[in-house]
């Protein structure tokens, strides 16, 4: 019996705690840092505010690129959903805001490839091959406001 209560007692402190935004901004600072040792460049996230399969909030985003130059530097993004559907494998994208947010995008001197591209690079499998074992994320993307 202690241990049901235990463990009622943990998951419900786990909720609370994931719904908190200094908790959920403690995590996405591990994630930049994580990201910052991936990547060998600059990641970092002031602030995040999620409301689950509704609405994300990111203020102070910025990223540098292998060049050390500014890749995005962001005072707000703001995506809101449409609908998440993980069993079905879709989402569906109301709007993201970009507000005082720059992106600089750019091929650098003595160089043939977009400043982005290891950012590309690190998340690419390197399968050439169509897995038809597993279906792909279906994502929609409505709109698309800069502030």
């Amino acid at each position: 019996m202690w241990l049901t209560i235990v463990v009622v007692v943990l998951v419900t402190a786990l909720f609370f705690l994931v719904q908190s935004p200094s908790f959920q901004t403690w995590l996405a600072q591990k994630a930049s840092h994580y990201l910052e040792d991936e990547l060998k460049t600059v990641v970092k996230i002031d602030a995040v505010e999620l409301h689950f399969f509704k609405t994300a909030e990111l203020k102070g985003v910025y990223m540098e690129d292998l060049h050390k130059d500014t890749l995005i530097s962001g005072g707000r993004i703001f995506v809101e959903l449409n609908s998440f559907n993980f069993s079905d494998q879709k989402i569906n994208i109301k709007n993201v805001t970009l507000s005082n947010t720059t992106a600089k995008l750019s091929i650098p001197k003595n160089d043939s490839i977009m400043n982005f591209q290891f950012i590309v690079n690190y998340f690419d499998t390197g399968k050439k091959e169509k897995d038809t074992s597993s279906v792909p994320w279906d994502v929609k993307f409505n709109d698309l406001t800069l502030r």
